[in-house]
């Protein structure tokens, strides 16, 4: 499922918004589920809750993600709806995140009292960089509301950089709700991989 060239998703009331995506196979960067263009919006704005689920598809190439938030697109709930979105990689060589939200003015959140959640599992691949869930270049994921935010990952096996979680020059916040991270790093035989990294 791609949202671009200023594609939006919205739903008012009590009707929910769900998005469950599964990429091709070929090549690289077969994504499940990906937001990217900075038109472009999944939003509630009553009291249904928002799901994505994407999972990454297989190919020679890397980046087989499982769910995509970039080039300053948007997933919100403005009212009392909740933020769920999971991810799992694909096969590849390399750089088979979970969840990917990337870039300057991307942007997950909750501004009512709806919970977010983000929950990424790395695909397999040899070539390292298997990551469950990040969150990076001065994105943000946020609760401005009274919802909490939990990110959970789960990093791959490969030979280096099998983080659970990272945050990396971005933000993630909340209002009033809690904020929980729970990383379970991968295996691997290089320096990373080894350290089973789980959150950063």
């Amino acid at each position: 499922i791609a949202v671009q060239a200023g594609g939006k998703i919205t739903s008012g009331g009590n009707g929910t918004v769900t998005l469950n995506g599964t990429g091709g196979i070929g090549g690289s960067s077969n994504f499940g589920v990906a937001l990217s263009d900075p038109n472009s919006t999944v939003t509630t704005s009553g009291a249904g809750d928002l799901s994505i689920t994407g999972h990454g598809g297989s190919g020679t190439g890397p980046a087989q993600r499982g769910v995509v938030v970039s080039a300053a697109a948007t997933v919100s709930s403005t009212n009392a709806g909740k933020v769920t979105i999971n991810g799992t990689g694909g096969s590849g060589s390399s750089d088979n995140y979970g969840v990917d939200v990337v870039d300057a003015n991307s942007l997950v959140t909750t501004t009512g009292t709806g919970d977010l959640s983000i929950t990424g599992v790395a695909g397999p691949g040899t070539g390292g960089n298997l990551i469950g869930v990040e969150i990076r270049v001065t994105s943000t994921v946020s609760s401005t509301g009274g919802g909490k935010v939990s990110v959970n990952g789960t990093g791959g096996s490969s030979t280096t950089f099998n983080a659970g979680v990272i945050v990396t020059n971005a933000t993630v916040s909340s209002n009033a709700g809690d904020i929980t991270f729970t990383g379970h790093g991968g295996t691997g035989s290089g320096p990373i991989g080894a350290a089973r990294a789980g959150a950063w």
